[in-house]
């Protein structure tokens, strides 16, 4: 049986492994365009819009702003 560390560090590389192959597929896409009713969503629920892309120039972001 593995120990505590060893599990966690198997789940650590899987995350790794998954957040590479998620970033592959997102560079691979076009960026998306949102409306401001979104980013103004996105704000109420205080998603940095800049770190996602998809705030307009301009829009204050949750980190920015509190």
């Amino acid at each position: 049986m593995k120990s505590a560390r060893q599990q966690l560090q198997q789940l650590e590389a899987m995350a790794q492994a998954e957040l590479a192959q998620m970033e592959q597929m997102a560079a691979s896409q076009p960026a998306a365009r949102h409306s401001v009713e979104q980013a103004s969503l996105e704000w109420d629920l205080g998603v940095d819009a800049t770190d996602l892309a998809l705030a307009p120039v301009g829009f204050p972001t949750a980190t920015a702003a509190r």
